[in-house]
């Protein structure tokens, strides 16, 4: 059945105005979505964690989080994967759009807006998720990714890249760690290719900005940070060092080795030494 129909769709409203948010909610169900509102983001996380929706709308004025903060909280919660975030905001603003989007948001619109391309985004949104399985009835299927050419600064990289236990196939869009599958979104796939090209040298944050933006003079050196974030915990795993290192005042890099982390041993306290009982003589 190539519709929608057997699958109510879950949507998350996050708007602070009342009167923006019933009829926007009528519409979605309207439209057959099992909706939820909060007009305040931060309060909204709860309901998030519980709810997990397929799409959240969020105002980039609400109350609580910011569009931005919220974003970088959702990303970051791996139950929510397969979560679609649409940001609106008051105005249209490019470097709010570019920072929103680079962080994790999937679509961003300036007001004004109609709820039919709303209403429009959102199921397009919904397509890009239906070989997943909540639009099969439970049953695993397989998303198909097609083959992609990386080019760096007009300069192919190799499709297989490796460090320090981290390999990248860049056809295949594959990462792995010690062996461990690596899940990225495109913006940290990018950096991690940059960053395995030169494996030794520390990049400042402009040098990544310029290496991954075609517009680099539109974003803030806070990106970088919370793209590095994102990275290093996603290379993290059990009894290895970070990945991925910092160094102050220049940039970012890859770690230069990769040992093991000993496992510590609990130290008891030592016992103080036992001190002999006196000696009981009879009285004369």
């Amino acid at each position: 059945m190539d519709s929608f129909q057997s699958f109510a769709p879950r949507l998350m409203l996050i708007e602070n105005n009342q009167e923006v948010a019933e009829p926007l909610l009528r519409r979605f169900e309207n439209e057959g979505y099992l909706v939820k509102w909060s007009a305040d983001s931060a309060e909204a996380y709860s309901m998030i964690e519980q709810f997990v929706p397929n799409i959240i709308i969020v105002s980039w004025g609400t109350v609580g989080l910011s569009g931005l903060d919220l974003c970088l909280r959702i990303r970051s919660d791996a139950s929510l994967n397969e979560t679609r975030v649409i940001v609106i905001s008051d105005t249209h603003n490019e470097i709010d759009a570019i920072r929103v989007l680079t962080v994790g948001a999937d679509d961003y619109l300036g007001r004004p807006i109609s709820d039919v391309e709303l209403v429009t985004r959102a199921w397009a949104q919904l397509r890009f998720l239906r070989t997943k399985s909540f639009f099969s009835g439970g049953k695993k299927t397989i998303r198909r990714v097609a083959p992609v050419d990386f080019v760096l600064n007009g300069q192919e990289i190799s499709n297989a890249l490796k460090h320090n236990g981290i390999e990248m196939l860049i056809e295949a869009r594959d990462v792995r760690r010690h062996g461990a599958p690596v899940k990225l979104r495109d913006a940290e796939f990018r950096l991690l290719a940059i960053l395995l090209r030169e494996p030794k040298k520390i990049f400042t944050r402009q040098e990544l900005i310029n290496h991954l933006w075609e517009q680099p003079d539109k974003i803030d050196y806070r990106t970088i940070d919370v793209m590095m974030g994102r990275l290093r915990k996603a290379l993290t795993v059990p009894n290895r060092t970070d990945a991925v290192r910092a160094v102050r005042g220049i940039g970012y890099g890859l770690s230069i080795d990769d040992p093991l982390i000993a496992k510590r041993k609990s130290r008891r306290p030592a016992s103080p030494p036992k001190v002999p009982a006196p000696e009981n003589h009879a009285s004369i």
